[in-house]
């Protein structure tokens, strides 16, 4: 359809909406208010967990935002991070809080900023090489459909229950990992505590990330070998689309930090216990900074169910126990390294490879499940902004 529908009209979004710029200094915002940084919002808008000003020491100045706002994150565009938060609190100052006016429904809005296609052509828009940044002007400028406000909550309606299915379907991709991480609780409550027990550094060879002096931030580019930091692992799953890119002509400089099929990325510092273990799909990637890699010894079939096990609660109990610092965690390769750990017997690794190749069977089957919704959901937001449904 090359026309809009009757009623409806198309604008400029700074005709309807505006970037609400009030800051906050640190020293005036409580340490019970929530905050949020991009770290916080996952690619494609979802919200992870949000900690307090307190939690994430807070000490720079700050932009307010509330549940009427949409929260549009305006480094790396590309990552789509446009959220709305049910709760009142401070952003970063990478985040820009967007109102909308009395002719704009603000889920309307969130749908539409989310397509793929609008993210393309906001990333077209945005300035910077290695860290492209969405200028402000720029977001004001994008032209919109806008029908009459009873059609877009009609439209927004549908889109939310759409999304409501597709988030769904997602998490049931995530869950497929359950039998491999039920038998890696197992395992860890029958070694826990026994003299017999092996350690991890038994069946792994660890290896700490890159130095801050071996990879910088200017070594960062919008395209090139992804990154693997701590907050990149979720779920038990790298999640590549999120991260920082170096060039391949840095990440050869990196070579010992590259990881292969079967290794496992274990994240050093903060929320210890974070582990995926590396797909053919995630290649190629680096091991960066934060985190720690871990090549399984008796070869990559094992890797999945080590991942598993680092994230047990007994493992994540050991690792924090052994951790140093106040404000943010950390582990060294001894922690890890001594980390209790089940003899893998034979009886034991053929079970293990067993439960794997199971869980990899029902993952492809969820992606795929997970790809098709993926596609009709992008296929009815198209129909819904061209006043097709």
């Amino acid at each position: 359809m090359s026309e809009l529908p009757k009623g409806w009209t198309k604008v400029a979004l700074g005709e309807v909406a505006s970037i609400d710029r009030r800051g906050v200094d640190p020293r005036n915002i409580l340490a019970s208010t929530r905050y949020i940084g991009l770290e916080h919002i996952e690619a494609g808008g979802r919200l992870l967990h949000v900690p307090t000003v307190g939690e994430a020491g807070v000490r720079s100045s700050k932009v307010l935002y509330t549940p009427d706002h949409i929260l549009v994150g305006k480094l790396r565009p590309y990552l789509a991070k446009i959220t709305v938060a049910p709760f009142f609190g401070v952003a970063s100052t990478d985040i820009l809080p967007l109102a909308t006016g009395n002719h704009l429904e603000q889920r309307y809005l969130l749908h539409y900023l989310r397509q793929r296609k609008v993210i393309e052509k906001l990333t077209a828009r945005s300035a910077g090489a290695n860290l492209p940044r969405l200028k402000p002007k720029s977001l004001m400028d994008l032209r919109l459909p806008l029908p009459p406000l009873d059609e877009q909550r009609r439209i927004a309606a549908i889109l939310d229950q759409a999304q409501h299915f597709l988030n769904s379907v997602q998490s049931a991709t995530a869950a497929s990992f359950s039998v491999l991480e039920a038998a890696a609780e197992s395992l860890a409550a029958d070694w826990s505590g026994r003299s017999d027990a092996a350690r991890l550094g038994d069946y792994a060879d660890i290896r700490t990330g890159p130095f801050g002096s071996a990879l910088h931030k200017t070594d960062y580019v919008p395209a090139g070998i992804p990154v693997v930091n701590p907050k990149h692992i979720r779920d038990g799953e790298l999640r590549i689309a999120q991260m920082e890119m170096v060039s391949p002509a840095k990440a050869h400089e990196l070579s010992p930090y590259k990881v292969r099929a079967g290794d496992v990325v274990l994240g050093r510092r903060g929320d210890i216990g974070r582990a995926a273990v590396v797909n053919d799909s995630d290649l190629p990637a680096l091991c960066g900074t934060g985190s720690m890699l871990l090549r399984p010894k008796s070869g990559p079939e094992v890797g999945a169910f080590m991942a598993a096990y680092l994230r047990t609660q007994g493992a994540r109990r050991i690792l924090k126990n052994s951790a140093s610092g106040i404000t943010m965690l950390n582990i060294n390769q001894k922690a890890v390294r001594d980390l209790p750990f089940p003899r893998l017997l034979g009886s034991t690794v053929n079970q293990i490879q067993r439960m794997t190749e199971a869980t990899r069977a029902s993952r492809r089957r969820s992606e795929q499940r997970c790809q098709r919704a993926t596609d009709l959901f992008a296929s009815l937001q198209s129909r819904a902004f061209r006043g097709e449904l």
